[in-house]
């Protein structure tokens, strides 16, 4: 597409042009924005499975000789403790922030189709199928963080059980569902691009609807 030729077809005065590509400009650096905030979300959570696991091996460590519960339980506590924060972490990133930055997108997108003399990178993106990203895809980082933790904290509640071998079998089977459920889920809620990008312009025309209703009644 010749810019050049979109730009100078426009009818809008300069200070208008000017404007609305300083909104554009600033539609991308929110992008960039809680797209950065996700990342330190993901360090975040990095960082706790680190902990944790470090957390372990300090309970079976000769410095925690004196632990005044059996050691596997407080394998299985620390485990479940790391699956909630993670679990929390990978819902504000990919539920709360991933719809900030989708919502950057979308308003971004929308100044593209109006205005075809700004530059068509989320055009391009978009239907070059090269877009932000499926937040479902993302999920399967946080999913496989709690994965870890899970198998651990099985692995504790098997050594803990003193069971016999059919016993273990079922628990290690219950460890499996609830991984299973767990990423069902985490995957479900988060949702994808398409649909997220969707609920925005069916959120937006229901406003729209009411506005001018309300006006109308007036």
């Amino acid at each position: 597409m010749d810019y050049k030729k979109e730009f100078n077809k426009s009818k809008l005065s300069e200070e208008e042009k000017l404007l609305i590509y300083g909104v554009y400009a600033k539609l991308i650096e929110g992008i960039k924005h809680f797209d950065g905030i996700q990342t330190t979300y993901r360090m975040m959570s990095s960082t706790l499975l680190l902990a944790i696991v470090a957390a372990i091996g300090f309970l079976f460590s000769r410095m925690a000789t004196e632990f005044p519960v059996n050691r596997l339980i407080g394998v299985i506590a620390v485990c479940v403790s790391g699956i909630a924060g993670i679990t929390t972490l990978g819902f504000l990133d990919l539920v709360f922030q991933e719809r900030l930055v989708v919502s950057n997108f979308v308003e971004a997108l929308k100044f593209e189709k109006t205005y075809k003399w700004l530059p068509q990178v989320h055009h391009r993106m978009v239907h070059g199928g090269t877009h932000h990203g499926s937040p479902t895809r993302k999920a399967l980082f946080y999913i496989g963080c709690s994965t870890c933790l899970f198998i651990i904290a099985g692995s504790a509640l098997v050594d803990l059980s003193h069971a016999q071998s059919y016993v273990k079998y079922v628990v290690w089977l219950a460890v499996l569902v609830i991984i299973l459920l767990y990423s069902l889920i985490f995957t479900a809620k988060t949702g994808k691009f398409e649909r997220i990008v969707e609920q925005l312009f069916n959120e937006e025309k229901k406003r729209n609807g009411r506005l001018r209703s309300s006006r109308s009644r007036r």
